[in-house]
């Protein structure tokens, strides 16, 4: 499958004439964009792009096989489509890794019903707040909030996740309302541990890092989350 998601990259990104445009077309970060092509690249031994601060081109190479790449990307992904229809019952063990306070509110469900459709397929829900490693870990599956991408492993965005900056009125009322992400430093901060105390803040002169000390501090997102109110 890495050679699959691999040749996606690449092809996107020959569409979209660069690694960003085309990562926000696959809904993955640039990085994970950029490593998947350097990866394919490495694998038939030649560039496929001609790199330059200002534009990306395809080079010779990479022109001769855009469109080879183009049908066996349709055809595998026709194929992939035609296992996964009704009929195919899924019987087997599946392990996996969530987030404790997205299962608690979205994914309890889907499990549930999707177990409801494989009746013969045993579920092995795992809560774990932090970034995994499904090979090293021995999960089937680990979903996750943020853009972690590892060897071995195919990424599929399920769903975009917005960050918000939350304060309760009465807090604001007591103690202030920041009028720059910099004033966060001398407020009293609440934070999920795995996006630890470095919080970014895009903003129309480009991005803003800010460290934050944190009051409380919690590998579980829903404490933040209740201590604020």
């Amino acid at each position: 499958m890495d050679i699959l998601v691999n040749l996606q990259a690449f092809l996107a990104t020959a569409d979209a004439a660069g690694f960003s445009a085309a990562a926000r077309k696959l809904n993955v970060s640039t990085s994970v964009v950029a490593k998947r092509v350097t990866q394919l690249e490495a694998r038939i031994g030649t560039p496929l792009f001609h790199r330059s601060t200002r534009q990306l081109r395809l080079t010779e190479a990479g022109q001769r096989y855009v469109h080879r790449a183009r049908g066996v990307v349709t055809d595998a992904t026709d194929l992939l489509s035609r296992m996964g229809e009704k009929g195919h019952d899924l019987v087997d063990h599946l392990r996996i890794k969530a987030p404790t306070s997205l299962t608690v509110a979205r994914l309890a469900d889907a499990f549930s019903a999707f177990q409801t459709q494989n009746p013969k397929l045993k579920l092995e829900i795992v809560l774990i707040d932090r970034p995994v490693d499904p090979v090293t870990e021995g999960f089937d599956i680990a979903i996750g909030a943020f853009p972690h991408s590892f060897g071995g492993v195919v990424d599929e965005p399920l769903c975009p996740l917005k960050r918000l900056l939350c304060a309760s009125p009465a807090y604001l009322k007591k103690h202030g309302t920041p009028k720059h992400p910099r004033d966060l430093v001398e407020h009293r901060c609440l934070s999920f541990m795995p996006t630890g105390p470095e919080w970014v803040f895009d903003g129309p002169r480009g991005r803003i890092s800010i460290q934050v000390s944190p009051l409380l501090s919690s590998n579980a997102a829903r404490s933040p989350a209740t201590a604020s109110r």
